[in-house]
């Protein structure tokens, strides 16, 4: 019940917001994506591939509370899919909120924005199911016609609703519950009237979730262990610390006012603590939105 409050409390800031001078709107995307990485796994033997398909849907309720400063809160669901390890299907529904502030006047003024979110995911694979959390402080710039820069501080947080029996004595079976922190950058070229190319560097440093056969090396820096079914049989999942280096590159085409479709790469590499052998993960999406 505890857990739940986050969501609760930006479900009942939605209902009770002022109607008027409100804006109502509605979000809906959807996409493909291939990671040849999924399990996060150090050996080349161990690394699975996979694609997955995923469907977003968001009210969103935005209400401008000054001349420079704007309140947006969404109720979101999504549905992600995965084509070969369906013990990663998940369904999720909670709720977001953004408070966003723009230091003056016309396109070049520079703006900032703080965001929460609280999400309740509910996989395939039972002991997957938990609760996601999420803020992040951002800020962006345009200059001129053509160049915006930003860049974000993320904080992440995954807790599973219940855990597992003991694996090894002494020895937390806690491993989907991860947390880190996020530094971003990000510029982004106005190529043409509907075409923009943005490149981004982000760095993570915290815990993941990764998935192997039993490893003692991997077990020696590990702070839970968990068995793991999805992946194939005798399999375990580890909690690890990592710092993350991931970049990415992403074209976005506009469709008319209110859509685009966007292909985007991305390219992770992952360092563990202490000995461990860096991993790494190539990304591709394809994707279409549409905000009205």
């Amino acid at each position: 019940m505890k857990s739940s409050l986050p969501c609760a409390a930006l479900f009942c800031l939605l209902c009770s917001a002022p109607a008027i001078g409100a804006e109502w709107g509605f979000d809906a995307g959807t996409a493909l994506n291939y990671n040849d990485n999924v399990p996060n796994a150090i050996d080349a033997p161990d690394r699975k591939s996979d694609g997955s398909a995923t469907l977003n849907l968001a009210g969103v309720l935005h209400q401008q509370l000054g001349d420079y400063t704007g309140l947006g809160l969404n109720l979101i669901a999504e549905s992600v899919s995965y084509f070969r390890y369906s013990g990663l299907d998940n369904l999720a529904v909670g709720a977001q909120a953004q408070l966003r502030h723009k230091f003056g006047l016309g396109p070049e003024a520079p703006w900032s924005a703080f965001a929460v979110r609280a999400l309740h995911r509910d996989y395939r694979d039972d002991f997957r199911d938990g609760w996601q959390y999420d803020a992040g402080l951002s800020a962006e710039r345009r200059f001129g016609e053509r160049w915006d820069v930003s860049a974000s501080l993320h904080y992440d947080r995954y807790e599973a609703d219940r855990l597992q029996s003991a694996v090894l004595p002494g020895v937390s079976t806690a491993a989907y519950d991860v947390a880190g922190w996020t530094f971003g950058v990000q510029a982004a070229y106005l190529l043409a009237e509907v075409d923009t190319l943005s490149i981004s560097c982000f760095r993570r440093h915290g815990t993941v979730t990764a998935v192997t056969p039993p490893d003692d090396e991997v077990l020696e820096y590990s702070s839970a262990v968990a068995r793991d079914p999805v992946f194939g049989a005798n399999l375990i999942a580890y909690r690890i610390n990592v710092d993350a280096v991931t970049w990415s590159a992403n074209w976005s085409h506009a469709i008319g006012r209110h859509a685009s479709v966007n292909l985007g790469y991305a390219y992770r590499r992952s360092r563990g603590d202490e000995e461990l052998d860096a991993y790494t993960a190539n990304m591709i999406n394809l994707s279409v939105s549409y905000s009205r």
